[in-house]
């Protein structure tokens, strides 16, 4: 199951009844957690719309930044939300990112974020190898550059079918989306 943050009602983005009825996003909507300046009642919540707007680009994989690593993609929700880069995440964020990451897990997904975390695992162990390197007894190359370019080689084909999962993720998730009927159609609600 898929989250629904937010909803648009007059060109404006405010958290969606189904977050509300979630006690960690509750906790998160309520004014005195939005008191700040400019809003010293808390009435406008601007800090839980704006750490709602990092949630869905940190952990939504329907987000534009879903594919980068952990590190980029937290800057770059940090940057998308309206959050300044060294914005410190709360234990009451925290506790909603960990509930919208277990509400969005799917078989489908984990199997994707297995495969995403040992592409890198690949990337960073073909960053450090060293073609110089010898076996200490027989003095043989450990690392044959023939062997390790025909294995990245095979990156491409790998980073392909990650490209197609990542489709059959997004689009199970927009399927389990449409099916709780958070999507209006057109003006006559059709499509």
């Amino acid at each position: 199951m898929s989250l629904t943050l937010f909803v648009i009602e007059d060109y404006e983005s405010r958290l969606s009844d189904e977050a509300l009825l979630v006690e960690e996003f509750k906790v998160l909507y309520a004014p005195i957690y939005n008191k700040q300046p400019g809003d010293t009642q808390g009435r406008e919540r601007r800090r839980a719309i704006a750490e709602c707007r990092y949630i869905y680009h940190f952990c939504d994989y329907r987000s534009e930044f879903s594919e980068y690593e952990d590190e980029e993609r937290h800057i770059e929700a940090l940057l998308a939300a309206g959050l300044a880069e060294n914005y410190k995440i709360s234990d009451e964020m925290q506790a909603c990112m960990n509930i919208f990451l277990r509400l969005q897990e799917t078989r489908m997904l984990k199997t994707l974020q297995t495969a995403e975390k040992t592409l890198d695992k690949l990337r960073t162990y073909y960053e450090d190898i060293d073609f110089n390197e010898r076996d200490s007894k027989s003095g043989a190359l450990v690392h044959k550059p023939k062997d390790i370019m025909s294995s990245i080689a095979d990156l491409g084909n790998i980073n392909k079918k990650l490209g197609d999962l990542r489709k059959q993720v997004k689009a199970e998730l927009k399927e389990t989306e449409s099916l709780r009927g958070d999507h209006e159609g057109g003006f006559d609600g059709a499509e």
